[in-house]
C-alpha cells in the first residue's frame, strides 16, 4: 500500500500524479489518528509560509513586472510527492494542470499579477526559487528584514522536513502492522 513512498516517479505524467494523490489521500483518510502530528506540522508550515508571503510579494512586485525573461516556467508548476503529502495533510486539493502547456512555456498559473495559486499551496521548488535580481533586491533591503526572512526560510525548511519524516515514520509503522505486501518464502501457500 505505501510502497509508493520510496519509488522515483515522474510527476509530470498524469497517471503517476493521480496514483500518488489517491494513495496519499487514502492514507490520510483511513489513518486520521496516526497522521494527526503530520497534519499539525503541515499547518505550522502553511502558517509560516503565509507569514513571509507579504515580504516576498513586496519584493516580487518590485522586480518581476520589469523582467524580460519569465523564470516561472510550466515545468516548475508540478507538485512532487513531498508537496502532495503536504497538500493532503492540509486537506487541500492540488490545482488541475492543463495538458496542452509545454514544460518550457510560461507557467500555466502565472497571471497578470503573478502566481494565481496561494503561496502556501504552490510546489515547494516554485515557492522558494529566487532569481538573481530578486535575491539582490531582498539582500539590499533592510538587513533586519533580510535576517528575519532567512530565519523564516530555515524554520520552514526544518518544519517541512519534520512533517515528511513524521509521514514516512507513520507509513512504515502501517506497513509493519499489515505485514508483508509481496509473497515471501515464508508466507507462500
Amino acid at each position: 500500500m505505501a510502497g509508493f513512498l520510496f519509488q522515483k516517479m515522474d510527476f509530470t505524467e498524469h497517471g503517476n500524479l493521480s496514483r500518488i494523490l489517491v494513495q496519499t489521500n487514502y492514507m490520510f483518510k483511513t489513518r486520521e489518528w496516526e497522521f494527526m502530528r503530520t497534519r499539525e506540522i503541515a499547518k505550522e508550515v502553511s502558517a509560516l509560509i503565509e507569514s513571509v508571503s507579504p515580504f516576498i510579494q513586496s519584493n516580487t512586485d518590485a522586480i518581476c513586472p520589469g523582467c524580460r525573461e519569465v523564470c516561472c516556467i510550466n515545468r516548475h508548476s508540478y507538485h512532487d510527492h513531498q508537496d502532495i503529502v503536504y497538500l493532503c495533510a492540509l486537506g487541500e486539493k492540488m490545482p488541475s494542470h492543463r495538458k496542452d502547456v509545454d514544460d518550457s512555456d510560461p507557467c500555466q498559473f502565472l497571471g497578470e499579477k503573478g502566481c494565481i495559486v496561494k503561496r502556501s499551496l504552490r510546489p515547494y521548488r516554485c515557492t522558494w526559487f529566487f532569481c538573481t535580481p530578486l535575491l539582490e533586491n531582498i539582500r539590499n533591503g533592510p538587513s533586519l528584514h533580510y535576517r528575519r526572512f532567512i530565519g523564516s526560510l530555515q524554520l520552514i525548511t526544518q518544519k517541512r522536513t519534520d512533517m515528511l519524516d513524521e509521514f514516512i515514520k507513520v507509513c512504515r509503522e502501517v506497513l509493519l502492522s499489515i505485514g508483508p505486501v509481496y509473497p515471501t518464502a515464508t508466507n507462500r501457500a
